[in-house]
């Protein structure tokens, strides 16, 4: 949605994000995804981000696969999958940052959620606002 309009946001959120909410449902940031479910924002996600979300998860985290599989379902539930044909090299010290930007552009984002220093100091990118979660929270208005 873009501010002011009577359409949903189109979010892309980072992995680092995901990680936060699903791991540590006691957080704010947790409330990131709640408000994702309850459609009060649409999400928007790529296969690369799913990838790297359940890598993470497994080799850094040790989650089960049954549980993996858990979250897969529930983030495929809720977000709109796009497939960015072109990944276009903006991020030389984290070429993995070019794919949220990719998903963010294929799937015409409004904003991208990170705390990832390295898209958080581009600030914006084709237009498209990068904030971080607490700032997204009150985008929203809840902090």
């Amino acid at each position: 949605m873009k501010r002011g309009s009577k359409e949903r946001f189109r979010v892309v959120l980072d992995t680092n994000v995901y990680l936060s909410a699903f791991l540590f449902q006691d957080n704010k940031f947790a409330d990131i995804w709640r408000f994702a479910e309850a459609g009060r924002y649409t999400v928007v996600i790529s296969p690369f981000i799913v990838q790297e979300f359940m890598e993470k998860l497994r080799e850094k985290f040790k989650v089960s696969e049954a549980e993996r599989e858990t979250i897969k379902r529930n983030v495929a539930r809720v977000a709109e999958i796009v497939a960015p044909k072109i990944v276009r090299p903006v991020i030389a010290k984290d070429p993995d940052d070019d794919h949220i930007l990719a998903c963010a552009l294929e799937g015409r984002a409004d904003i991208i959620v990170s705390g990832n220093k390295h898209l958080l100091q581009l600030k914006e990118y084709e237009g498209i606002v990068i904030e971080r979660p607490v700032d997204f929270l009150r985008t929203l208005g809840l902090v």
